[in-house]
């Protein structure tokens, strides 16, 4: 888990929490069945929006692409 106290200006990047998550099954050899099936993010940042989080460098389509080429299904999202 990672905190961020006092920042004014962060951007949040599941784009590549979500590549990193991929990165360690496959580095592990993770089962599909034990993979992560939901990734939490805790937020004070009153003005989470759908853009806010939309990961550069591609959409959900792309990620989702990513996991099922490699056997996985995208965890869910929960903010």
């Amino acid at each position: 888990m990672h905190t961020l106290e006092e920042c004014e200006d962060w951007e949040v990047d599941l784009g590549n929490v979500f590549d990193l998550i991929l990165e360690v099954a496959v580095n592990e050899n993770v089962k599909a069945e034990k993979m992560v099936r939901k990734v939490f993010v805790f937020t004070f940042f009153k003005q989470f929006s759908d853009g806010c989080w939309k990961p550069r460098g591609g959409d959900y389509e792309e990620i989702q692409r990513k996991f099922k080429e490699k056997g996985y299904a995208v965890p869910h999202l929960v903010i």
